[in-house]
């Protein structure tokens, strides 16, 4: 009977996706929605350190090594709270 359902229609059925399957593809997208939320607070974790810094710029105002130190610091802190979310 699917194969006359099939011939008249023209459309072939839609095989069943097993529950493995279902499961891997709910566990990717989990992982992606993890991902993107670790790049997220890395990169406002670094916003953050840097507009701290630039604020102890303009109160103190910082020499040339240590706004570089700032500005690197607020980079590593970003990476490190990526690497810790994900």
């Amino acid at each position: 009977m699917d194969n006359q359902n099939m011939s008249k229609s023209g459309i072939k059925p839609k095989p069943e996706h097993s529950l493995a399957e279902i499961l891997q593809q709910l566990r990717q997208r989990a992982l992606w929605i993890g991902g993107m939320a670790g790049s997220l607070w890395g990169v406002v974790t670094a916003l953050l350190c840097f507009l701290a810094g630039v604020w102890l710029d303009l109160v103190l105002q910082l020499t040339p090594g240590l706004r570089i130190a700032v500005l690197l610091s607020a980079a590593a802190a970003g990476v490190l709270v990526f690497a810790r979310q994900t």
